[in-house]
């Protein structure tokens, strides 16, 4: 005489239908964490690249424009000539017809010989707050970095900073 078991081991090989649903949910849910897990990270690393980007253009920029003189030298006699743009007449001591002529160029000709991506606002500002000069763009993107420079215009110590923002 044989004994049937009537419980767990009566369904031998068969699946049941409520396991199943269960365990292609739980994969399901697991996929979708994975994925948007990814997608956030990919987009704080994209982030944090440009904003290292943009903070090597501003650094590199602004030491261009407070140190050096430019490419000519006497780039503001010929402002269309200009191959680099310097304001200094020697490291941290400025000239006036520099920035003047700099600030008087076109945004988009002077981001370009900059060899900016991106957009910039510039101003000098005497250190008790008021400015002197200002070119570029004061709208601020969805990212910016600011660089701070003090230098020495008409034997007055002044305010330099370069706003790399977009």
């Amino acid at each position: 005489m044989r004994v049937r078991w009537l419980g767990l081991c009566s369904r031998k090989g068969q699946l049941n239908s409520i396991d199943f649903i269960s365990a292609i949910v739980i994969f399901m849910v697991l996929v979708v964490f994975m994925v948007t897990f990814w997608f956030v990270s990919i987009s704080h690393v994209a982030t944090g690249v440009k904003e290292n980007r943009m903070g090597a253009a501003a650094v590199s920029i602004s030491d261009m424009l407070v140190k050096g003189s430019g490419t000519p030298s006497t780039w503001e006699d010929d402002p269309a000539n200009a191959e680099v743009l310097g304001l200094a007449i020697s490291p941290n001591v400025l000239s006036e017809n520099k920035i003047q002529q700099f600030t008087s160029m076109d945004y988009n000709e002077s981001r370009e010989i900059l060899g900016l991506d991106y957009d910039y606002y510039f101003y000098v500002e005497c250190l008790e707050g008021n400015r002197l000069y200002e070119s570029g763009t004061a709208g601020l993107g969805d990212q910016s970095i600011a660089v701070t420079r003090f230098a020495v215009l008409d034997d007055e110590k002044v305010r330099l900073r370069l706003v790399i923002h977009g």
